[in-house]
């Protein structure tokens, strides 16, 4: 891979979502070619890619992280994590909360247009009280309208969210934890891939909740 073509001292970023414990073996074999590597997932779909505010979780030395930090500034908010893999474990808690806070948001627009209630209104309502998130921002409009077109893919938050549930290391088994509304929302989006909808924009959840209700 990109490992041999490096020179020493040469600097990897990941970008990509991963497991931690890929992360880490990545900044282990660079470490043996006397290069670094860091993991820096980003989280803000395109929105935030196209802003430059994306949030970025960066893991690896921090002397590196600080290094790299004017160039990742131009794409949006570096947060160093810790060591190698810490990035990786911060992205997959942040989808964990992300694919909560649409399941919330697919369900409490389901409930308010059934009930009568003018969406845009009900949204315009409820975004500057406890209801009001990031999630909301990004795609509440986007589900409003059905615009389904992928800042992130379904296919993708099934992947991330199957590592927070799903996946157990031998090192990592300490470590294990019951996430029972991330199971919940890990087979939702699953059901959107067994329906044909992976390549959709996360936002496309409230077809599911729609589905369910026999819309």
């Amino acid at each position: 891979g990109i490992l041999s073509t490096l020179n020493p001292g040469a600097v990897i970023v990941d970008h990509t979502s991963s497991s931690p414990s890929l992360a880490r073996q990545i900044y282990a074999s660079a470490r043996e070619k006397g290069c670094w590597s860091v993991d820096a997932p980003v989280s803000g779909g395109d929105i935030g890619a196209r802003e430059g505010k994306l949030a970025i979780f960066a893991g690896g030395e921090r002397p590196v992280v600080e290094w790299l930090t004017p160039l990742l500034d131009l794409m949006g908010r570096v947060t160093y994590m810790g060591e190698a893999g810490c990035g990786q474990t911060c992205k997959i808690g942040n989808q964990i909360m992300v694919g909560a806070n649409l399941m919330g948001l697919s369900e409490g627009f389901f409930f308010a247009e059934k009930a009568g209630l003018e969406l845009s209104k009900y949204m315009e309502a409820i975004r500057g009280g406890g209801a009001g998130s990031a999630a909301m921002e990004l795609f509440g409009r986007r589900a409003i309208e059905r615009d389904f077109k992928p800042g992130g893919f379904v296919e993708y938050m099934v992947k991330d969210l199957g590592m927070g549930v799903d996946v157990v290391k031998e090192e990592e088994d300490e470590r294990v934890v019951v996430l029972p509304g991330a199971a919940l929302c890990k087979q939702l989006f699953s059901s959107m891939v067994a329906n044909g909808d992976g390549k959709l924009g996360i936002q496309g959840l409230i077809t599911v909740v729609e589905r369910i209700n026999g819309k």
